[in-house]
């Protein structure tokens, strides 16, 4: 999947070399209707805007206008009148959808009811993005300057009246969308989710995924027909493709039980379209494996979504060979070589292959009969091309001497598949320099087009898919995965030590978990060096060269047939296009194929374990004492001093058992059972009885106040005389907490409360339930770590294995249908209804909008009071078999096993077994075995919580919460940095240096020669000698005598001890430090300017470079060597008239000896972008922000200069009065940037806001606009915004 985007890349290679940059508007625009959104928003807002000549409407239409004027209000007032509501989530998908960010009520309802409106001018958030804010060169602070030259400030008024002249007719038309909803005394209102339609802030595509009958989750995967069923045949070469993917995976052999299992897995996903909880839940059988005794699983649920992903890998592999089939089937039918390629593939890097010769083969056909060469046909159409050099080759005609070389491809291939030679070339009566001569007689230099003939021939192979196939399986098989030494000076406790020195075959490689993940972050810091070698090369090499040559005569026929001249210089120049082909074309292609291949195995096993590690931490019951009823939820005290010291109280809450904080206390000290604060403690403890009493604070000092609570409440429960009213007091993990803090989400839920009181609010519902808990955070939740590599995850991956999390426990729990309906406010319920099977944000508010309809009455309550109910009135009939089996009917369903996890299904097989217990030997023979498990054990208790219970920390685990030290981290033993805090008579107060934790080091473990010298901020090395968790008392000394006992802590990993490689750990030279140059030493003479083969490379400077682009266009370009480093490659870009960019660097990776450009190259200081090609910075960069350019250059709103836009806007406003005029012109001090200029009325100063030009579209301030007309129709909202708020 990682490698979808090079291949694409590497397919485009002759698809079309000349092809034009993308149009901004199909590239970048959001859906359909999305943009169809847009376009009705900008017309509203233009109607404050100057309209164009040619825009403007007839006098004798104004008649009709008005007239659809008023019948377009008289529908929106039916529309808001019948229209059904936004709810969180749905705010939340609108927002996902626009990049808009939607105001919210800041009240929270606990009913809905539609109460009176008022107007309100204040338009909040409206282009707010979670972007990270680009910055310019200079600072652009009140760069903005407005009509009377300076900034609003607070509290003035400027020109009271001027919008409503200038908006009038927004505001009128937008008003619904403005007011705020007031909460009428007594009575419950409706929600903002009443009070407009969403339907118009919806994509077309969110539309159709919300009435598709096919599971959400399904129909979010891009690029594929989502519901076309595999055929049997597809399914059959799916399952001998994941079945071999699997086992690799896994380090296991492919059995017939495993492959059985797959096929059945494969068959419920494409064409039952099922879900991974259905077959977990209810098809479990399907995967098992009935030889063993007991009967277990074959596949577990991670493989259940392991095989998902690569069914939707296979679907992509079965499109895209359709598309190629009938493209064959069109234009090249008669080849029997490409059909019989497609016809042998199963892996989508063989269609890829395939697709890059079909277009090659074409290319040759077309560019060998031009006219024009493809150099002067790309500067032309101002574009480059990866491959010139070929293309021109071909373009020459050495096509014809290519095809003297008698290489046959095809056959060549074949015979490096067969143990026996069947490819024997023809050879040539002249040689290869005679055979130029014969067809260049003119020629002054035939050497060099041999040699460029060779190079022809040496990429018609590299592009053959059987060879590609070939090379490619050899280096599965035969490769190794190499990584250097440290290329830098490190510390011998540096943990980049443990992934040096490696050699690794690339098939172990493939199952050393996520650890590649940090090989190639070690390559990115430029720490270490990563190659791939061949353990068979001699070999392989070998061959290539014995099968490519013709056959020199047997040796008793040298005599009558003696070795011509011009058969050995023929074989000559074959094998150095076959070892050319290898080493310079395809070697380093498959090696970044390997990379890409590897670091996505790598990211696969860390999703996983992300997964797997949520899934422990919301997979567990509410905390229960033994005491407890079997359901009962615990009511909480959770108490925290926050970071701690004087400026903090302690702060605690109550949480009673239905999950509300009914009262709170905060006390300066809580030390004294006799102060008024521990009197106001044990009251309360006796008062509210709590079951648990949490304690964390924000740091190491939860001991302190952890030691203070224990004793209150052992106080408490020495009063008490049942055993089941005592308190337990634990320690809880506070990550959640941390981020539910300060987020809106806390904000919005106890907008009076401290955050210190949200804090301990969260501490206490983490007790209850860490399900929702978490599921409250929605996206803040990626914030939290899941696992040491997870930095290494893209964040939708990372989201989606979060996601999968949830997927997993909500469907084991269950969904109480009518309490998501009737708690709408409960964001955790409603966000939990997403995550069953065959749900989704959309599908989730589609079915509340289906239930309550249209007609929204204040005190209507909805009762869903069967399954069969939703089925036949709510949900079609594939997302129902998905999702009926985790709805819950309560209370009081009129199916009783409404309220069981049994689907209706199998209702019959339930009742059938209702009163007796099923013969589990019977299920086992009939390969029922885990169904009658679900079917007996819902009989007896339904829908009972089968979460692990919830575990009491134990003290390594408190020890690690509170220190943030592990047992790997910390030790009796170990060597650990210290800082010196603050000095006293009696110790040092230091903090460990890796965790913050603070304890004390006595003069007695300080070496008396050196304890006159310390000083606070030191850092000193000290060792570990013994440690109480239970106290968190750590001691310390710095004495020499002990330090030399100890050890600093090692990196080294054991796993990792056979992948070693000893010799080249030997010879190992470290890198010498660099030292400065003293400058009465000479200087090294300065090295001859680069210099690079590409057609847009001049060796020439800045200024010379300007020069020859002034004759050209706008757009052009040239590359250069850097004026002030001529080692460096720099560009010079003609932006506009006597405009030109220069690029301050280009940063090249991987420049390696015969390379001429880096491996990997970025711009300048924008160094989020990687290019793996110059020619692919230049068309993804340069390119398709020319196209931008242009279309603003070339609109009518464009002026070259400041002062003629000045005047433009002038005429404009003499014309207009009442309107709003802008326009843009180009920002000449800043190459690369524009200015958005307008004016309020004639005679005043125009208000400018700088923007720049991107490759992704236009940028102005913070915020992006994919083309032209999306920034009009911002910026038109932006400046309404902006006006109204600083009114």
């Amino acid at each position: 999947m990682e490698n979808d985007q090079e291949r694409v890349d590497e397919q485009q290679t002759f698809d079309d070399e000349l092809v034009e940059p993308v149009d901004e508007e199909n590239q970048y625009s959001s859906s359909d209707a999305e943009e169809s959104t847009d376009s009705e928003a900008a017309k509203e807002i233009a109607k404050g805007f100057i309209v164009d000549e040619n825009e403007e409407e007839e006098e004798e239409e104004e008649e009709v206008k008005e007239k659809r004027k008023k019948k377009k209000k008289k529908s929106k007032k039916r529309r808001r009148e019948s229209s059904e509501d936004l709810s969180e989530d749905e705010l939340d998908l609108i927002e996902e959808n626009t990049g808009v960010k939607i105001a919210r009520s800041e009240q929270k309802f606990k009913r809905l009811k539609r109460g009176v409106r008022k107007p309100s001018k204040d338009v909040k958030n409206i282009f707010d993005e979670d972007e990270e804010e680009e910055v310019l060169e200079e600072n652009e602070e009140d760069f903005v300057v407005y009509d009377d030259g300076e900034g609003f400030i607070e509290g003035e008024t400027h020109a009271p009246t001027l919008f409503e002249e200038v908006f009038h007719d927004l505001e009128d038309k937008y008003s619904f969308a403005f007011q705020k909803i007031e909460e009428p005394p007594d009575f419950n209102i409706e929600s903002l989710e009443k009070v407009f339609s969403p339907e118009a802030y919806l994509t077309r595509k969110d539309k159709e995924i919300k009435v598709t009958d096919l599971p959400e989750r399904f129909q979010l995967r891009p690029d594929i027909v989502v519901n076309r069923k595999l055929t049997k045949e597809e399914i059959n070469l799916a399952t001998e493709i994941i079945t071999k993917s699997i086992a690799d995976y896994h380090g296991i052999l492919v059995s017939s039980q495993l492959s059985r299992a797959v096929k059945n897995v494969l068959t419920s996903f494409s064409q039952e379209f099922i879900e991974v909880p259905y077959i977990w839940t209810y098809k479990r059988d399907l995967i098992a494996n009935y030889d063993e005794d007991p009967v277990t699983p074959t596949l577990t649920r991670a493989d259940l979504w392991y095989i998902l992903d690569h069914e939707y890998d296979f679907r992509k592999f079965v499109e895209m060979r359709d598309k190629l089939n009938s493209e064959i089937s069109k234009n090249h039918s008669q080849d029997h070589y490409i059909s019989k390629v497609l016809s042998e593939a199963k892996e989508i890097d063989e269609l890829y292959d395939l697709s890059v010769y079909i277009k090659f083969q074409e290319k040759k056909e077309t560019i060998s009969v031009q006219q024009i060469s493809p150099t002067e046909e790309l500067r032309r159409k101002g574009m480059v091309s990866k491959n010139l050099k070929y293309l021109e080759y071909i373009h020459k005609g050495l096509i014809k001497i290519v095809d003297k070389f008698g290489v046959q491809i095809p056959s060549f291939v074949q015979s490096l598949n067969s143990e026996t030679k069947l490819h024997q070339p023809v050879n040539e009566n002249l040689t290869p320099l005679e055979v130029v001569q014969q067809f260049y007689p003119e020629s002054k230099a035939p050497d060099e087009l041999l040699k460029q003939s060779m190079e022809l021939l040496a990429y018609e192979m590299s592009v053959d898919p059987m060879f590609r196939k070939f090379v490619r399986n050899n280096y599965i098989q035969n490769g190794l995965l190499v990584t250097s030494g440290p290329l830098e000076v490190i510390s011998s406790n540096n943990e980049c030590w443990s992934y040096c020195f490696w050699k690794i075959p690339i098939q172990k490689a493939f199952n050393i978990d996520g650890d590649f993940a940090r090989i190639i972050h070690y390559k990115n810091q430029n720490l270490i060096n990563i190659s791939f070698q061949l353990r068979n090369e001699e070999k392989f090499l070998e061959i290539l060269k014995n099968n490519i040559v013709s056959e020199t005569p047997r040796r008793f026929d040298l005599e009558t047939a003696p070795i011509s001249s011009s058969h050995v210089e023929w074989n000559k120049y074959r094998i150095d296009a076959a070892l050319k082909a290898y080493n310079e074309i395809l070697r380093p292609n498959i090696e970044s194929w390997l990379i890409a291949k590897l670091k996505a195995n790598a990211e696969q096993w860390i999703m996983e374990q992300c997964m797997f590690n949520l899934e422990r931490k919301i997979d567990v019951k509410p905390f229960r004492t033994s005491e407890m009823r079997r359901n009962a939820i615990p009511r909480v005290f959770a108490l925290s001093f926050g970071a701690g010291g004087l400026e903090n109280d302690t702060c605690c809450v109550y949480i009673n058992e239905h999950g509300k904080k009914t009262q709170e206390w905060s006390w300066p000290m809580l030390k004294d059972f006799n102060s008024r604060e521990g009197n106001e403690f044990l009251d309360a403890l006796e008062e509210f009885n709590p079951h648990v009493v949490v304690v964390r604070c924000y740091d190491f000092k939860t001991k302190f106040l952890l030691q203070t609570v224990k004793n209150f409440v052992r106080y408490h429960n020495e009063k008490l005389k049942s055993q089941s009213e005592k308190a337990t007091v634990i320690v809880s993990d506070d990550k959640v907490a941390m981020e539910y803090t300060a987020s809106e989400i806390a904000k919005k839920e106890y907008p009076k409360s401290s955050e210190l009181s949200r804090y301990c609010t969260s501490l206490a519902r983490m007790v209850q339930n860490p399900l929702m808990e978490h599921l409250r955070l929605g996206d803040k939740i990626l914030a939290i770590k899941f696992h040491p590599l997870q930095s290494f995850l893209p964040e939708e991956k990372f989201k989606e294995a979060l996601d999968r999390a949830f997927v997993n426990v909500v469907n084991e729990v269950g969904v109480d249908i009518n309490d998501i309906l009737h708690d709408e406010f409960n964001e955790p319920k409603q966000r939990a209804l997403h995550y069953i099977c065959g749900f989704g944000p959309r599908k989730s508010i589609y079915l509340k909008q289906l239930i309550f309809g249209e007609n929204y009455k204040p005190y209507y309550e909805p009762f869903i009071e069967s399954r069969s109910s939703l089925k036949d009135t709510y949900l079609e009939p594939k997302v129902f078999q998905n999702s009926a089996g985790f709805l819950r009917i309560r209370p009081d369903p009129n199916e009783p096993l409404d309220d069981s996890r049994i689907h209706p299904d199998f209702y019959d097989l339930a009742r059938k077994y209702s009163r007796n217990t099923p013969d589990m030997d019977d299920a086992r023979s009939s390969q029922k075995y885990f169904l009658m498990q679900l079917i007996k054990r819902e009989n007896r208790n339904p829908f009972s919580d089968r979460r692990r219970d919830y575990e009491m920390p134990t003290v390594d685990q408190v020890f690690e919460m509170v220190t943030k030290e592990t047992k790997d981290s910390l030790y009796p033993g170990l060597i650990v940095p210290v800082v010196v805090k603050t000095i006293t008579t009696g110790a040092l107060r230091v903090r460990l240096k890796n965790s913050g934790f603070e304890c004390n080091i006595g003069w007695n473990y300080i070496d008396k020669k050196v304890n006159n010298n310390i000083e606070e901020g030191d850092i000193l090395d000290a060792l570990v000698k013994s440690i109480n968790k239970e106290d968190f008392t750590i001691v310390l000394s710095c004495k020499p005598r002990d330090l030399e006992k100890g050890h600093h802590r090692s990196f080294h990993d054991k796993r990792f001890d056979e992948f070693i490689d000893r010799e080249a750990k030997h010879n190992y030279q470290p890198p010498l430090k660099v030292k400065k140059v003293n400058q009465s030493v000479p200087q090294p003479k300065p090295k001859p300017p680069r210099t690079i083969t590409h057609p847009c490379f001049e060796k020439v400077s800045a200024q010379e470079a300007e020069e020859k682009l002034s004759t050209q266009p706008n757009g052009f370009y040239i590359i250069r060597p850097k004026t002030n480093n001529p080692d460096k490659l720099s560009i010079t870009w003609k932006i506009y008239d006597n405009v030109y960019r220069h690029f301050v660097d280009i940063i090249e990776i991987g420049l390696e000896p015969g390379l001429e450009v880096g491996r990997r190259l970025f711009v300048e200081n924008e160094q989020k972008t990687e290019y793996e090609a110059l020619d692919e910075l230049l068309v993804t960069y340069i390119e398709d922000t020319n196209d931008f350019i242009d279309k603003m250059i070339n609109h009518q709103r464009f002026r070259p200069t400041e002062r003629q836009l000045d005047e433009y806007l002038e005429t404009c406003l003499r014309n207009n009065p009442k309107y709003t005029a802008y326009g843009f012109y180009m920002d000449n001090a800043n190459p690369g940037c524009f200015i958005y200029g307008y004016k309020f009325k004639p005679g005043a100063r125009m208000s400018k806001m700088r923007g720049m030009f991107r490759p992704y579209g236009l940028r102005v301030e913070e915020f992006r606009f994919h083309n032209l007309d999306e920034l009009i129709n911002g910026m038109k909202q932006k400046i309404y915004e902006r006006y109204t708020r600083k009114r």
